[in-house]
């Protein structure tokens, strides 16, 4: 079974960070990658994931999987570029440029879904704020 599987590596790999066989440095960039690369699968196809577990998705659907790991794919960059960078500032930056991306995604299906365009494209320049406020904060 693929999940019990994945459940079990995950367990490991945790277990040798928490007795420092895997170093803490080290540690960061394993938590950064099981939330990026995997949530990148549910960003582009979020049906692959439900369907595996036998659900079968509306365009709405789809579209909140998809959000849901666009939200993993953000936490994950916020914990690599404040680990690569030491700041935290262009963490937060990177993380929310992957919110103003996944806005666009939104946006684009926004006839099929029935979401409201001109509330993502608010949402969208929120998050473009706090990028670049971010940012400034961070080569201040």
């Amino acid at each position: 079974e693929p999940v019990l599987a994945t459940i079990a590596f995950m367990a490991i790999i945790a277990e040798l960070g928490r007795q420092s066989i895997i170093p803490a440095d080290a540690m960061a960039y394993v938590t950064s990658a099981f939330y990026i690369l995997p949530s990148l699968l549910e960003v582009f196809s979020p049906e692959t994931t439900f369907e595996s577990f036998g659900f079968a998705l509306s365009p709405l659907g789809k579209l909140l999987g998809g959000n849901f790991g666009a939200i993993k794919v953000s936490a994950g960059v916020f914990l690599l570029v404040t680990k690569l960078t030491g700041k935290v500032d262009l963490g937060l930056a990177a993380a929310a440029a992957v919110g103003v991306l996944n806005c666009f995604k939104v946006a684009a299906s926004a006839d099929e879904t029935g979401i409201e365009k001109p509330g993502i494209i608010f949402w969208a320049l929120i998050q473009s704020v706090i990028a670049i406020l971010a940012y400034k904060g961070a080569i201040a």
